[in-house]
């Protein structure tokens, strides 16, 4: 994929929050909240035309019904037109993608603003076949696609900025943090492949998205097939901002401190980030290791007032004593919430969920209030074997 083709994915997933935010009535909302997440107007109102669009006819798809292959581009008096392919529009190539991956309930939530699944149903219900239905082309509001004569010459002298290759800011951010820590390497594709050959990834979803305020979910991903044992790293993080990129700076900022420098020491080079991981050796039935521990993430409101993580780290490590793991890498994490009515609880070893330990991080008699609204941890195991053999080991 090229870097306009990610974009392009990035834009569309925004759009969708925008679509999926229940205080959003009309398009004009939507619009009006693209635009205060960065977004160019001309973008957003092809967003807002073809996403729903795209939708609907995946979904009409799967009954085979056919929309057609051209729409027309007008203004709002619907007398400057233009037939235009759909196929040509390319929100509407990433918008399909989009679709394809979208949780039922997304995708159902976006669908409810497309018009033609309903016009399809209605033109069925009368006896026609699904194979010989036939819409009237859409009729979508994009005046910059015909504009006026004033228009095109204002148009001459100030044209069109183009959209960001990386409207999030993500992969700027990822290969900033990267880089700084002497790793180096390019983007290929969705990834920034180092020189070793490690594939570093992010992935912003955006979840909600009113003017002035944006809820994201951001993935960090590392593949490394140099390692033994688990090599493929997935860390998702939570975040909100006033714009979309405030808000993947500050799950940037929570990867950083919970997870980025413990990947780097444990699976990079084991001399990285001496000062931001703990080095310790753990015994189990199947041998020794050596465990990279990172800061644990707290989430808190206000100042965090006397709050020890320890026991949660010890939790983990009394869990290894008791359970004879193969002799490979593994990663660990563990996460509880503090401050809702019904907590929640994660044990993941490798990803998967380990009962044992989310049983133990559930039934923690949590210090309370400490403000302390969620705490997150991390953990890479090694075998002794593996790092002893290091002509240098860490510490």
């Amino acid at each position: 994929m090229t870097s306009q083709e990610i974009a392009d994915l990035d834009l569309v997933r925004l759009c969708v929050a925008a679509f999926a935010t229940e205080a959003h009535t009309n398009t004009n909302h939507v619009v009006d909240a693209l635009v205060a997440a960065g977004v160019s107007i001309e973008s957003a109102d092809e967003l807002v035309g073809f996403v729903p669009l795209a939708f609907g006819r995946l979904a009409m798809s799967y009954d085979r019904v056919v929309g057609p292959a051209h729409f027309v581009a007008c203004d709002e008096t619907k007398q400057r037109r233009l037939r235009l392919r759909v196929e040509d529009e390319r929100f509407y190539r990433a918008a399909w993608m989009v679709a394809r991956e979208s949780s039922n309930a997304r995708f159902d939530t976006v669908l409810e603003w497309s018009t033609e699944p309903s016009s399809a149903r209605e033109i069925q219900s009368s006896g026609v076949d699904a194979e010989n239905v036939k819409l009237d082309e859409p009729f979508i509001f994009l005046p910059h696609r015909v504009p006026t004569r004033l228009e095109r010459v204002r148009r001459w002298f100030f044209p069109r900025t183009p959209d960001e290759a990386d409207p999030f800011g993500a992969r700027t951010l990822l290969a900033a943090f990267l880089t700084g820590h002497g790793i180096h390497g390019r983007w290929k594709n969705r990834a920034f492949v180092s020189d070793r050959g490690d594939r570093w990834s992010v992935t912003v979803w955006p979840r909600k998205l009113w003017v002035g305020e944006c809820f994201v979910q951001v993935d960090f991903e590392l593949h490394s097939p140099q390692t033994k044992g688990v090599s493929h790293f997935i860390e998702a993080f939570a975040a909100e901002g006033n714009t979309p990129k405030d808000a993947v700076v500050a799950a940037q900022e929570r990867f950083n401190a919970g997870s980025l420098h413990v990947l780097l020491a444990a699976v990079i080079d084991r001399h990285c980030c001496a000062n931001q991981v703990v080095w310790k050796t753990w015994s189990s039935p199947s041998g020794a290791w050596r465990a990279c521990l990172g800061h644990s993430v707290v989430r808190h409101d206000g100042d965090l007032v006397r709050f020890d993580a320890t026991r949660l780290t010890k939790m983990v490590e009394e869990l290894v004593a008791t359970t004879p793991l193969e002799r490979k890498v593994h990663a660990i994490r563990v996460y509880r919430t503090l401050d809702a009515p019904t907590k929640a609880s994660e044990g993941l070893l490798d990803g998967e969920d380990w009962p044992e330990l989310r049983e133990a991080v559930d039934a923690w008699d949590a210090p309370s209030n400490t403000r302390a609204l969620s705490i997150r941890n991390f953990t890479v195991l090694l075998p002794f074997e593996d790092v002893a053999a290091d002509p240098t080991p860490p510490p």
